[in-house]
């Protein structure tokens, strides 16, 4: 399934914009608005899609996930070590997830459950990197 996306047109001269839409459709996309403005652009887009803010907020959670992915890597050893980078590592689940229902349009399902191993794997990393550290620190 691939997402149609739509396009705000923002363009303050109504001839450029007027030439800048027809080169859009000739291109295959679908121009849902034009705009003169930026404030009027902000407007039009949060009305176009209500979800894109809680869009952006999950893309986010996406770079934290791979951050976290890719720092497992850096977790060797001992038991405590070894289930800090297995909650690392899995959280390339959760990012594929979120960006996949977000940019790719896949079911909000898929979006829900691969985010409840960032709702529970996060805060328990977090945890135990903490009690890591608490053992690492010698006491004075």
């Amino acid at each position: 399934m691939q997402k149609q996306f739509k396009i705000l047109l923002v363009e303050d001269e109504k001839f450029i914009a007027m030439l800048m839409e027809m080169e859009l459709e000739e291109g295959g996309f679908t121009v849902c608005r034009q705009v003169a403005t930026g404030e009027s652009a902000v407007e039009a887009a949060k009305a176009e899609n209500p979800h894109s803010v809680f869009n952006a907020l999950a893309n986010s959670y996406v770079y934290r996930a791979l951050a976290m992915f890719f720092t497992a890597f850096a977790f060797q050893g001992g038991r405590l070590k070894k289930w800090i980078r297995y909650l690392f590592l899995i959280q390339i689940v959760t990012a594929v997830g979120q960006a996949g229902w977000s940019l790719f349009g896949l079911p909000t399902s898929i979006f829900i459950g691969t985010s409840m191993i960032w709702v529970v794997g996060a805060p328990a990393a977090c945890i135990l990197l903490a009690i890591l550290f608490r053992q690492s620190t010698p006491s004075t």
